[in-house]
């Protein structure tokens, strides 16, 4: 077997030494140009973070604090066809393993209308905690125990956000084919409603002429939507609701719908972006991308 002579090594040292330097600069380099390049998944746009950057991903939003708070957006994802509606009655549910809840701070919906007339806006939170109809009724309405959708229950609703949409205030949105017809309601025109913790549940009903779709899957009423955001663990679910235009008495006027859009919750800042994940998924935030719907 050969041998080395310790000059021999050490002229060998000294060369590899520039070309490590070289190399791992240069994959530094690599990483982080590729890591700050916007990607496009389908119709879903998102940026790709680098561990150093912060987690503020949507809209910031400042408190008086320490700490302040941000506010991260879920899209629904949908894969029917959408119906034209004049309004949407659904409920949230907080995660079973969330011990503080969750604060929904805004909804983004897609209101074609208002490309040629203006449109008006309500939306309201059942004051209540819970579902705004017995979850253990049937398909025909029958055996609940309590029901306040409808006109002659609306005093049971708080009004927590009210507008007039105008063309101007539509923005390409990622729930129409970036079709130019989505409005975001501003934070300052929403009043923020809290969703108890531990699968708590709160109620919400929408007033306008937007766009629901039928149910993925064969979903029934209060089973969850599939949404495309952030794999964070403690992301309110979304659950299926129902068509309510003109919130009518007649409760056989209720047709099962999902909600298409965003919803924004509030959540603390962190110094690292959670994942991309758009996969069906019940783990921890993982660091890389997937491309399928998230029903955690």
């Amino acid at each position: 077997m050969s041998t080395i002579s310790l000059r021999r090594r050490s002229q060998l040292r000294c060369r590899r030494g520039p070309q490590l330097f070289v190399t791992t600069f240069m994959v530094a380099i690599i990483l982080r140009v590729s890591s700050s390049k916007d990607v496009q998944y389908g119709d879903v746009h998102n940026r790709r973070y680098i561990s150093q950057e912060p987690r503020q991903l949507q809209d910031y939003i400042p408190n008086p604090g320490p700490p302040a708070t941000c506010n991260f957006g879920m899209t629904t994802f949908q894969i029917d066809g959408f119906t034209q509606g004049d309004g949407i009655v659904f409920a949230m549910k907080s995660q079973e393993s969330d011990d503080n809840g969750v604060k929904i701070t805004s909804f983004g919906f897609n209101v074609p209308t208002a490309k040629s007339q203006t449109v008006d806006f309500k939306v309201y939170a059942l004051k209540q905690e819970g579902y705004y109809a017995d979850p253990n009724r049937d398909s025909l309405n029958q055996g609940r125990t309590y029901d306040y959708r409808g006109t002659s229950q609306i005093d049971e609703w708080e009004e927590i956000s009210k507008g007039t949409i105008k063309n101007d205030d539509l923005i390409a949105g990622d729930t129409n084919g970036n079709a130019p017809d989505f409005y975001k309601i501003p934070f300052g025109m929403f009043n923020a409603v809290q969703i108890p913790p531990n699968g708590g549940v709160r109620s919400f009903y929408i007033s306008t002429n937007l766009l629901y779709t039928d149910p993925t899957l064969d979903a029934g009423v209060n089973d969850k939507q599939l949404l495309i955001g952030y794999n964070d663990p403690n992301v309110p679910k979304l659950l299926t609701g129902e068509g309510a235009s003109g919130f009518s008495d007649t409760k056989f006027m209720y047709k099962t719908r999902e909600f298409v859009g965003k919803f924004f919750y509030e959540t603390e800042c962190a110094t690292e972006a959670p994942s991309i994940s758009m996969s069906p998924s019940t783990s921890e935030p993982t660091s890389s991308p997937s491309l399928l719907p998230t029903t955690s």
